[in-house]
């Protein structure tokens, strides 16, 4: 394969891993956003649930809390490893509801403590995950506007040097062939040496 097409291979290629990272960021993103509000309203909850709330409100809030999350498992579940992480806050956010509705405001809260807990903890390696992105990103970023050394602009220059000689030897050639064959036989078609 030639210089100039692996070049352009390279390019090709370094664009699309600069597009998918791109795209992991963004979801990402829009996975932490929607975690955030989560937690938001686990948290919620709970201190409504330790203030002592009417309990049918507390157990619906809860359910809604808990549907939450499980969408979001679900869904980061396709895109990350970390949708395991939230899919673990589910079970103490189901157990809530069982001692909401079994009057136990107390194991409920701590259940929903212990939901808080595992959602940060996904947002944390979220979070971790995110930086490492965006580090990639940047230092790609880095890699293609960084001026290049000086001995490749040597090399470059040289090369452009040895282009131009070509081409002006091409064309010394070409009219010092002009010169000796006849304008005549320019046009003609040569005999052939092969029988």
């Amino acid at each position: 394969m030639s210089e100039k097409c692996r070049s352009i291979l390279a390019i090709l290629r370094s664009d699309t891993v600069a597009f998918r990272l791109r795209i992991e960021r963004e979801e990402l993103e829009q996975f932490l956003n929607k975690l955030d509000k989560v937690i938001h309203d686990q948290k919620m909850v709970q201190a409504r649930t330790e203030r002592g709330g009417d309990a049918k409100d507390l157990k619906s809030a809860q359910q809604n809390v808990t549907k939450a999350t499980a969408d979001l498992a679900t869904a980061m579940t396709k895109q990350t490893v970390y949708g395991a992480l939230l899919s673990s806050a589910c079970n103490p956010q189901q157990q809530a509801e069982k001692d909401i509705d079994g009057g136990s405001n107390q194991g409920a809260a701590t259940n929903q403590a212990k939901a808080v807990n595992y959602l940060e903890t996904a947002k944390k390696k979220l979070d971790d995950l995110l930086s490492l992105i965006r580090e990639e990103e940047m230092e790609r970023l880095r890699a293609k506007v960084q001026p290049r050394p000086p001995e490749e602009y040597l090399k470059v220059v040289q090369q452009g040097e040895a282009i131009e000689r070509g081409h002006r030897q091409a064309i010394e050639t070409l009219q010092r062939h002009r010169q000796r064959v006849p304008p005549d036989r320019l046009l003609r078609p040569q005999p052939s040496s092969h029988p």
